[in-house]
């Protein structure tokens, strides 16, 4: 039965709080306090959402009708209004482009855990932004992430598509946190599909063995060394840095960060060929 405001002027509190419905999803919640707040409720894509759109009286039932009214259409037309309010009170329009959200990306997240943004901005810069650059977020669909990710294994970069799916997928996985999308359209291609890594072994040439690990190869116990190693692979901190490296002579090397935290782990390589020929040195 539609509210008055008659009916609404009788509403009691009660020691819980309770609701009391008008039509097509608009609620008026009354508080133990006396307060009273209007929400309007309803379903999109199979969902249950509830936006809250004001006190009453400060907005009677004519406005509250208004106002339910409006995000009734912005529910017909798809879109989310508790959404969309969210949106607002971030400062972030839902029509943004993804180049402007992608800029917002770089400077909150990846710069967060990447000394170097050169490989991934490369990538964005590069392939993502000349092909959706100008597309809004929310408008983004699987197809067009697709598109992007098959022309460069097409061209036979498959490590290059693998790396774009990773900046796409992390991008979209904050722009959910963002709410400017409900679902990430980069889960439907499996990295499986796109790229399969494999392990490779590096074993240190002998340019970058130091002289002097050739005299304590002979007792077999494990030694530090401290020498520089160009790393072309893994976190940016790793690469290009002076690091201790400990030869078990049991074809292993361990990696130790230098002023490695205490609750860091030392990264361990297996280099059988290059540690088999140290430790028959001698």
């Amino acid at each position: 039965m539609p509210l008055t405001d008659t009916a609404i002027r009788a509403l009691k509190p009660k020691a819980k709080r309770y609701s009391r419905t008008d039509e097509r999803g608009l609620v008026l919640e009354v508080f133990p306090t006396g307060g009273m707040l209007w929400h309007y409720r309803y379903r999109l894509n199979g969902k249950q959402e509830r936006v809250t759109l004001g006190r009453y009286p400060a907005l009677s039932l004519k406005l509250a009708r208004a106002e339910r009214d409006k995000r009734e259409t912005l529910v017909a037309q798809g879109q989310s209004p508790a959404v969309q309010k969210r949106l607002a009170k971030q400062g972030a329009a839902p029509d943004t482009t993804l180049v402007e959200f992608g800029e917002r990306f770089f400077r909150e997240v990846v710069a967060k855990d990447r000394r170097d943004l050169t490989i991934p901005r490369r990538y964005f810069d590069k392939s993502i932004v000349p092909a959706i650059g100008t597309k809004a977020v929310r408008d983004v669909t699987t197809e067009d992430v697709r598109a992007i990710i098959w022309r460069k294994k097409d061209e036979g970069f498959d490590a290059a598509a693998g790396n774009i799916r990773s900046v796409l997928k992390r991008l979209f996985d904050y722009a959910q946190t963002a709410g400017l999308v409900s679902t990430n359209p980069v889960l439907a291609l499996p990295m499986r599909h796109v790229h399969k890594a494999r392990a490779r072994e590096r074993a240190l040439s002998p340019a970058l063995v130091p002289a002097d690990l050739k005299p304590t190869a002979r007792n077999r116990q494990p030694h530090l060394f401290r020498f520089p190693i160009p790393f072309l692979h893994g976190p940016s901190h790793c690469r290009d840095q002076r690091f201790f490296l400990k030869f078990h002579f049991t074809h292993r090397v361990s990696l130790l960060f230098p002023r490695q935290p205490a609750t860091a782990r030392s990264l361990q390589a297996f280099l059988p060929g290059q540690v088999r020929k140290i430790g028959s040195m001698g």
